[in-house]
This record gives structure tokens, C-alpha cells and sequence, in this order.
């Protein structure tokens, strides 16, 4: 790490993701549960953030050998397959929404 970087910068996107993303998963999927209709508007959106953050990770893997750093071909492919598997999900569920028209 450079020496002007600071530490807490390093970590902020993780602090984010275990206070707003994970939890908002988790909301998500209790109100699948229970089948609340605004549950059903958030899921696809939430896949899609989660093939966005681990695309990004999948991404950097690959973009190791640039820096200089080894490659595990394994993390590499299942940041990617995980990804696309939330990509599909998202694409899915978007599909599936129905949206009626509201006359006003």
C-alpha cells in the first residue's frame, strides 16, 4: 500500500456492502417469504447488484497478472460463474414482472 493511501478508504466498500447490500438481501428474501409484493420489484434489482460486485471481483482477478500478482484460475472462475448466475436471476425476474397500467 502506498504510504499516502489511508487505511480506512482500503475498507470502505466493504463496510458498505455488510451495512446496506447484505442486509437489504437478506429483508429481500424474508419478504419473498412471505410473499410482500414489493419484494418482488427489489429481488431482480438486488441480483443485479450482486452480479455487479462480483463481476468487479471476477474482473480484478483477471487483472492480476497485470500487477504483477498470481492468477488462481479458481477464484477467477467462480467469481465469474457466480456472477453470471446473478445476472441470469436479475434478467429472469425482470421477465417475470408484471406491470399493470394504472389509470389515473
Amino acid at each position: 500500500m502506498a504510504a499516502e493511501e489511508k487505511q480506512e478508504f482500503t475498507f470502505s466498500i466493504y463496510i458498505l456492502d455488510f451495512v446496506f447490500v447484505l442486509p437489504a438481501m437478506l429483508i429481500t428474501a424474508i419478504m419473498l417469504i412471505k410473499q410482500k409484493k414489493l419484494a418482488y420489484l427489489m429481488a431482480p434489482v438486488l441480483f443485479f447488484k450482486a452480479f455487479s460486485l462480483l463481476f468487479s471481483v471476477a474482473l480484478g482477478s483477471f487483472l492480476r497478472p497485470l500487477y504483477n500478482v498470481n492468477f488462481n484460475t479458481e477464484e477467477a472462475s467462480f467469481y465469474l460463474t457466480l456472477s453470471l448466475i446473478f445476472l441470469a436471476l436479475a434478467v429472469l425476474n425482470f421477465q417475470q414482472l408484471k406491470i399493470r397500467k394504472i389509470n389515473l
